[in-house]
């Protein structure tokens, strides 16, 4: 297998926008139904939030991470400094909002299958405003590599794409999962991923192949749809390819798009051949459903290059 996965020794500088949740976790044997009282296991309570979870896997990944998001004066956001201080990213730009709570997520999760039901509560992630973002513009300008999500406002989101634009940063979109219709704008997006069940949020129809061809229209670079637990679709003008995921065993989704975002940037940034940057894509989300937590579930260079390692056996011993 090729060794090329692990970071060059140039660490790249990466930059997130995007919110944090401390996700409460409580697993039980079914999820619940209207009107009826389950018992669960423990309440878990692990750092999460799509933005974050980016800004985690990065990190991980061996790279420079600037996170730029809000946090309310709070438990869960001194939770929040505290966790991301501990991957080394940059908190410059996280910032303590007035009269906000810090974002918390609601998570169910079912034993036997890793389905989930997720209920996000109103937030300081909803209060990122393009001015926040602007005041980050000095990081974001210097940046290798940025990512952005739409759990918080999209009109941060769109400031965020304009600024990557305006200074030539290459910037990727973490689509899943926004839950409401979005106007994309006309970009330059280096690469959008999308859950298939979010392509008619983003684009108006599910129909897979219309909506990878509708997000190109809009000058997406590359589009990335995440196909349940099972693949990794990928589409630019060029090629398209379908990668498997293979997990040993499903135990959380949470952070596991995040994931597939960041390993799809990072291997785009440093050119890889894009087999390979699906491949490690699949890997680093095959980690992230078999561990428990999103930012928690981030795995590491070396993770990756051992689930591709195990997937490779199981694939000769099957052929």
């Amino acid at each position: 297998m090729h060794q090329r996965t692990a970071m060059p020794i140039k660490r790249p500088r990466i930059v997130v926008v995007g919110g944090y949740n401390a996700d409460l976790f409580v697993t039980c044997s079914q999820l619940p139904t209207a009107q009826r009282i389950f018992m669960g296991g423990p309440l878990q309570i692990f750092g999460g939030g799509r933005g974050a979870n980016m800004a985690v896997a990065a990190a991980r990944a061996g790279c420079e991470v600037s996170f730029v998001g809000g946090c309310g004066r709070d438990g869960f956001g001194g939770m929040a400094r505290g966790l991301l201080s501990n991957e080394r990213i940059n908190l410059d730009f996280f910032a303590e909002i007035p009269n906000a709570s810090t974002g918390t997520s609601l998570i169910l999760i079912e034993t036997s299958s890793g389905k989930n039901m997720i209920m996000v509560a109103e937030s300081a992630n909803a209060r990122l405003t393009p001015e926040m973002v602007y005041q980050a513009q000095s990081v974001i300008r210097s940046a290798d590599l940025v990512f952005t999500e739409l759990e918080v406002r999209s009109d941060a989101a769109w400031t965020t794409m304009r600024l990557c634009e305006e200074y030539g940063v290459p910037l990727i979109l973490d689509c899943s999962t926004c839950q409401r219709r979005i106007a994309l704008p006309p970009n330059h997006l280096l690469a959008i991923v999308v859950e298939d069940t979010e392509l008619a949020s983003v684009v108006g129809t599910s129909d897979r192949h219309e909506a990878i061809n509708e997000l190109l229209q809009t000058g997406c670079q590359n589009v990335v749809v995440v196909e349940g637990n099972e693949q990794i679709i990928f589409s630019n003008r060029e090629s398209a390819l379908e990668v498997p995921i293979q997990p040993p065993k499903i135990v959380d989704r949470c952070g596991a798009v995040e994931s597939v975002s960041v390993w799809i940037g990072l291997g785009l940034l440093r050119k890889l051949p894009l087999r390979e940057v699906c491949q490690n894509a699949a890997a680093a989300m095959a980690y992230s459903l078999g561990h428990m937590g999103g930012q928690r579930g981030m795995p590491t260079a070396a993770d990756v290059l051992r689930v591709r390692a195990e997937a490779g056996r199981i694939a000769a011993v099957l052929a």
